[in-house]
């Protein structure tokens, strides 16, 4: 992760996301848009458990208002202590993703596949997890995935409908 880009971590609340409310995602939202009006900052990524990602990514894209970077939200399917973990390699993606995305969206950022090949952006208002336990259930509700990341940065948009990077200030 050094070497993507200059981290700085911050925890915001220690719950479990299936005890998250409105309340919750306010200062999520509140949070994130502080850090997003600096300029030296490229993106958010933001974790959490994925019982309510879908309902959080929903949230706070409709609660951040002229969004100027991505937001982007990942998290695990399978505890870190496993070995068919997905933490690290959707942990990459989204930091990758955060600094190199073009787009000025709240996403997700999870496996496409059950492999470790590449993750995928999904539109938070329009993603829905569809399984428990697969490392690929975090899927895009009528329409394609934005883009596929990759672990060496790599970024190959697949869904040009987003909106753009810009220097604009998040409310």
């Amino acid at each position: 992760l050094k070497n993507v880009g200059n981290l700085k971590a911050e925890k915001i609340m220690g719950i479990m996301s299936e005890d998250m409310a409105p309340e919750d995602w306010q200062l999520m939202a509140r949070s994130i848009a502080k850090e997003l009006n600096d300029k030296n900052v490229d993106g958010v990524v933001v974790t959490q458990g994925t019982d309510t990602l879908h309902f959080s990514t929903a949230a706070v894209s409709f609660f951040l208002r002229n969004l100027n970077k991505p937001v982007v939200f990942t998290a695990a399917q399978r505890s870190i202590d496993r070995g068919s973990s997905d933490a690290f390699s959707n942990l990459l993606c989204a930091v990758q993703a955060a600094a190199k995305f073009d787009g000025a969206a709240v996403v997700t950022c999870m496996h496409d596949t059950s492999d470790d090949a590449h993750c995928i952006l999904n539109r938070g208002t329009k993603v829905r997890k569809m399984h428990t336990s697969r490392r690929d259930a975090f899927r895009p509700i009528n329409e394609l995935p934005l883009a596929k990341v990759f672990k060496d940065g790599k970024i190959e948009i697949l869904n040009s409908n987003y909106s753009k990077k810009n220097n604009g200030k998040v409310k």
